[in-house]
């Protein structure tokens, strides 16, 4: 499902295709040189950014009377924005847009960043 490489040139590597346990908790606590992330059929590179983030959005289904995941949003944070890679799970596509640092999810800050670098 995604990689990551360190600065220190170790990895990082989850390859399960369970969503609901996508280990970004478990990542160490040092700086990302580069995610690589893979769903729905497409692969996304992303390096030089400050910090990344991954969170998953969850919707009632009324066919299986419980919360499915409807999307997967990978947020990668320069300079007061964030640039947010959406993999829409219903409609099976992929999209991207940009908003301020801070409103990154429902007009609110998220927990969870991880510490990327700073490119001048």
């Amino acid at each position: 499902m995604y990689k990551i490489i360190f600065m220190d040139g170790t990895e990082f590597v989850n390859n399960s295709d369970d969503l609901n346990n996508s280990k970004w908790s478990e990542i160490p606590d040092k700086p990302i040189l580069s995610l690589e992330y893979s769903l729905l059929g497409q692969t996304i590179t992303s390096s030089e950014y400050e910090a990344y983030n991954h969170c998953v959005e969850r919707n009632f289904s009324v066919l299986k009377g419980t919360k499915m995941i409807s999307k997967v949003i990978i947020m990668l944070k320069k300079d007061n924005q964030v640039e947010r890679i959406i993999f829409d799970l219903i409609k099976k596509q992929l999209y991207r847009d940009i908003i301020a640092f801070g409103k990154e999810y429902k007009d609110k800050p998220v927990t969870g960043w991880k510490l990327g670098i700073k490119v001048p």
